[in-house]
């Protein structure tokens, strides 16, 4: 099961990046877009993603449906794949536009915004504690819904520890090298 997530988690950030280079060669042919307008494009980038991922697990889901055990030897790797059940899900569906409503939304705007107005050192250390913030959040819905309880053992405590302390380790400890302002102009040419 930590193969599939791993794999599931590996494609978001690849996803995550994509968004990224989207919404900055857009901003490079216009240098003064706002965080709103980059949440805008960013939103866009991702609806389309998003819909096409979900077109895509719906056809791998109704094929599994009609095939049913049938399923030639060499299309196996799709029982890793959601069923047509799962896709169907309410309270998956539902949870999933809760948290692009609320965490997305919020996670997007203060991405820009940080990233508008602060160093990348700072910038990546506010992007550690997401995990932390996403994982509240599972408690907190965890209060009326027992079976979204995060089942997490110490080894995943020790990486996030990891990951949250060399984040701060960046913010505290100073670089030694001097830093002159460069302009981005050079990104155009």
């Amino acid at each position: 099961m930590r193969v599939i997530v791993s794999i599931l988690v590996l494609l978001s950030a690849t996803a995550s990046c994509i968004r990224s280079i989207v919404v900055e060669e857009t901003t490079i042919w216009n240098p003064d877009t706002s965080v709103r307008q980059k949440c805008g494009i960013s939103g866009y980038t991702m609806f389309y993603g998003g819909l096409s991922l979900i077109v895509f697990f719906f056809a791998i889901a109704l094929l599994k449906f009609f095939l049913g055990d049938r399923l030639p030897p060499f299309l196996s790797f799709l029982t890793l794949l959601p069923d047509l059940p799962e896709m169907i899900h309410p309270e998956t569906i539902i949870s999933a536009c809760l948290a692009g409503l609320f965490i997305n939304a919020s996670t997007t705007y203060l991405y820009y915004a940080t990233l508008k107005f602060s160093t990348s050192e700072t910038f990546m250390a506010v992007r550690a504690f997401q995990p932390v913030l996403t994982y509240l959040l599972e408690v907190i819905a965890a209060l009326y819904y027992a079976a979204m309880r995060p089942q997490l053992d110490t080894q995943d405590y020790i990486y996030g520890g990891i990951i949250i302390l060399g984040s701060l380790l960046i913010l505290i400890i100073p670089s030694k090298g001097s830093y002159t302002h460069q302009s981005k102009d050079f990104i155009t040419d």
